[in-house]
């Protein structure tokens, strides 16, 4: 199998020009240049596409092509325009009626790709089209707003959150991560938590902030939810419990108030 094809060259030669001559294009069609042809790695012309005009698009989509083919990874062109942040592109793929179930590889959707790249306004584009992948999971567990959250991309993570993502999970992980910044986005601009969430051993993020002595996150979770401190892991252990000696008083004294 070819890497590259014609079609394939070509899109990537003349997609981005406003005066493409699509002439050419429908030429070598007529010579069994099929839409159909692949790169090494399963790309679909729509693939590259999707990165460049949306004229482009428009031609393949109105020519018959895949709107849905899966490379080998199981991304579609829509996974490729959602990371890509190409908006015009996106509406376009929605309207021609590309699938929003459909998962990569690494059981990713869209949203989860967009929310890895930043892009808030696709990710607004993407739920208003199906609002289910909103906390959808990966093969590893993430949801799209723990996708943003990892990537320091907080401005789509901000979105979600306004959206409705639900972040008792992510709260926990990012505690535990002391990560204050992030932790402070999801407590503020949050939504939709479960505040009695707590993890196989039973704790919670005002546990994990006591154990790594992290003063500034002691006092967001206990303003935020000042019961955590009276709640038990699974051995009985309040998180004043995982203060020692070396601890900051100040914490020590927050905590048994």
């Amino acid at each position: 199998m070819p890497a590259w094809t014609y079609i394939h060259k070509w899109i990537v030669r003349n997609g981005d020009y406003d005066n493409t001559d699509y002439q050419e294009l429908e030429k070598h069609q007529t010579l069994n240049i099929s839409l159909s042809e692949l790169t090494e790695y399963g790309a679909s012309p729509l693939h590259l596409a999707v990165l460049h005009d949306e004229k482009l698009v428009f031609h393949l989509l109105r020519n018959g092509i895949d709107i849905n083919h899966q490379n080998k990874r199981g991304e579609t062109a829509l996974h490729w325009a959602a990371h890509a942040r190409k908006l015009d592109n996106v509406r376009i793929l929605l309207q021609y009626g590309a699938d929003l179930s459909i998962l990569d590889e690494e059981e990713n959707s869209c949203l989860h790709w967009t929310a890895a790249s930043g892009g808030s306004r696709t990710a607004k584009i993407l739920l208003s089209h199906n609002e289910s992948i909103l906390n959808m999971k990966n093969k590893e567990g993430n949801t799209p707003l723990a996708v943003a959250i990892q990537n320091e991309e907080f401005v789509v993570a901000k979105f979600l959150l306004k959206a409705g993502a639900e972040y008792s999970e992510v709260l926990l992980e990012q505690t535990n991560q002391k990560n204050y910044e992030a932790v402070k986005i999801l407590i503020r601009y949050g939504t939709n938590n479960d505040k009695n969430f707590q993890d196989s051993y039973l704790r919670n993020p005002l546990h994990y902030a006591a154990l790594h002595n992290h003063y500034r996150l002691v006092k967001l979770l206990c303003e935020y939810q000042p019961e955590w401190k009276k709640a038990k892991d699974v051995k009985g252990f309040l998180p004043s419990r995982f203060c020692h000696t070396a601890s900051d008083q100040r914490i020590i004294t927050m905590l048994n108030q």
